[in-house]
């Protein structure tokens, strides 16, 4: 019991050694590709019309499971993934972790990818109002009324935007999204909310944005 215990430090350094040679570049490439634009102290883009993209696009919480041809089989080879799969296969051999030690560190972090693809969905397709919406229902639960003031300020700052833009449609998509959710007359920050705000803040995604 205490050798499998004191693996778990360096299963979690194995882990985020791992992780950084599997998703460093393309969540690098993901970042390098959006348009800084702040909600009040803090910030975070939106490329196109959004408001046309969420009415249209249904987000939810957890994104799809890529399409796997034959998962029974083996990958084919790949000259892009098959380096980065060696790096980590060496990397997994020289540290010897029990099996159910590695298969989880490996799930946590597909898991912890797919959280990552969900937040970098919801970023492109959401308002600098929306984003207002979340700060300030992570303060406290916030009455829908005081949503409809948020919704009706951006209204006004950006009337060709919000001209086919409903409240309903504003107000629904963070929750689609699983950001928000509905009590009664209220509006909770959820904790995948709470986590798209940090992923926002540890990419230094915190510019102003419209909208």
């Amino acid at each position: 019991m205490d050798s499998v215990l004191g693996s778990w430090p360096l299963a979690a350094v194995v882990c985020f050694i791992v992780f950084s040679l599997i998703f460093r570049s393309p969540l690098d490439g993901l970042i390098r590709r959006i348009k800084g634009v702040k909600v009040g102290e803090h910030s975070v883009d939106a490329s196109g019309d959004v408001s046309a993209q969420q009415k249209k696009v249904e987000t939810t919480a957890t994104p799809t499971t890529p399409t796997v041809p034959n998962p029974r089989a083996l990958p084919p080879p790949s000259e892009i993934y098959g380096p980065r799969e060696n790096e980590t296969r060496d990397v997994l051999a020289a540290e010897s972790l029990p099996p159910d030690v590695e298969k989880a560190w490996l799930l946590r972090i597909v898991a912890v990818w797919r959280v990552w693809y969900a937040h970098e969905k919801a970023y492109r397709l959401i308002t600098g109002s929306q984003l207002e919406l979340l700060l300030k229902a992570n303060t406290a639960p916030l009455k829908m009324d005081t949503a409809r003031q948020i919704y009706e300020a951006a209204k006004v700052n950006y009337p060709d935007w919000y001209e086919d833009f409903s409240f309903e449609t504003w107000v629904t998509f963070p929750m689609n999204a699983g950001l928000l959710r509905q009590e009664a007359t209220v509006l909770r920050i959820t904790p995948l909310g709470q986590d798209f705000m940090h992923y926002l803040i540890s990419n230094s995604l915190t510019n102003p944005k419209p909208g």
